[in-house]
């Protein structure tokens, strides 16, 4: 997924230097023969960098997403608005967080299309929903201990635990 993302922002940087008010946008899409729904959760896992968290509230623990965990390809590629994702039943628009132009895609009509129907996202919308936790710190992200010990620190008030399991899933 990675290198998909990394060869969508090449072809922008070569092709589109002329057009400094288009959106630079990458589409991606969520097809496998297994379950696309593991697509959707991949791609958006390599945008943000997510790793996932479990969070104790008392009579249960709820599995989230941290953003900006570890590498994340909007990091990487801040020339990139933003991405399209089409997944299995829907398709959303997801905002580059560290892009150079961060508000231009929220503007836009493609921006206030996506808005209305709820498929915009960012860090913040993201956040706000109580869906993720946001690792939205300046550090390396080299070390995940040191990482979820500063998203501790920030979400002082809850129980979390790194609770990884992307390393154990598997399609069957």
């Amino acid at each position: 997924m990675a290198s998909a993302i990394h060869a969508a922002s090449k072809q922008l940087e070569s092709t589109a230097k002329d057009y400094t008010d288009h959106l630079w946008l990458v589409a991606l899409i969520a097809r496998s023969q297994y379950d696309p729904r593991f697509m959707v959760e991949q791609i958006e896992g390599t945008l943000y960098g997510a790793a996932t968290i479990n969070d104790h509230e008392p009579g249960h623990c709820r599995r989230r997403h941290c953003l900006y965990f570890s590498e994340s390809a909007f990091f990487k590629y801040r020339d990139l608005d933003g991405a399209m994702l089409f997944g299995p039943a829907s398709v959303a628009l997801y905002v580059n967080d560290y892009g150079h132009r961060i508000d231009r895609l929220s503007r836009s009509g493609l921006g206030q299309f996506f808005a209305r129907h709820q498929a915009l996202h960012n860090r913040y919308s993201m956040e706000k929903d109580g869906d993720c936790l946001v690792a939205d710190f300046d550090m390396p992200r080299s070390d995940p201990e040191v990482v979820f010990a500063r998203v501790k620190e920030k979400y002082a008030s809850r129980h979390l635990q790194l609770g990884n399991w992307h390393h154990y899933e598997a399609i069957a």
